[in-house]
């Protein structure tokens, strides 16, 4: 009887720690978290891109409130899970905490829409900017709720979270040209 108790509590703790592995943020799980890693040739082009963006001397400065704004709202596309090539654990906080920041950085946007006037076109760059960061929060969400996901669905998850903020940063990079080019 003893013997028969020990197997099936030695068979239920490997359950638990094959179940832990898949499922890494239910409830159940010892460590709930997911390491994403990157492709390496992607990282290295979109820190070139950043870094490239970056030299705009206007960046920083007070002329106008986007130049001012801009280096607020890039350090949304400069998190170190965004720009690591070797992989980051990610922990449901490390999703509450980008979750925040792209609010924050909606809130910038959104004031850029009301504190400026604009072309149609880059109007429509901000609209679609703005548009994006929506979509980011939701993703974010959706990940951070994803209690039941797959180890592996969740790896792909993270994936095209990191492809959307790419996205969402050509949308920025776009409407800040297009307004440099109005000026």
């Amino acid at each position: 009887m003893k013997r028969k108790t020990m197997f099936q509590l030695g068979g239920g703790v490997i359950l638990v720690i094959i179940l832990s592995w898949v499922f890494p943020y239910a409830f159940f799980s010892v460590d709930k978290s997911v390491t994403y890693k990157p492709d390496a040739i992607f990282v290295e082009q979109y820190q070139q891109d950043l870094q490239s963006f970056k030299t705009n001397e206007e960046i920083g400065s007070t002329d106008h409130l986007i130049f001012n704004r801009t280096a607020y709202i890039m350090d949304m596309f400069e998190q170190d899970w965004l720009l690591n090539e070797n992989g980051t654990s990610m922990r449901k906080a490390d999703l509450e905490e980008i979750l925040v920041q792209v609010k924050n950085k909606r809130e910038h946007l959104i004031e850029l829409a009301f504190h400026e006037t604009y072309s149609t076109e880059t109007k429509e760059y901000l609209k679609d900017t703005l548009r994006h960061c929506l979509a980011l929060e939701e993703s974010i969400v959706e990940l951070k709720n994803a209690k039941y996901s797959s180890r592996a669905s969740l790896k792909r998850r993270y994936h095209n979270l990191h492809m959307s903020f790419v996205d969402t940063f050509d949308r920025y990079k776009y409407f800040y040209n297009e307004f440099k080019e109005t000026i």
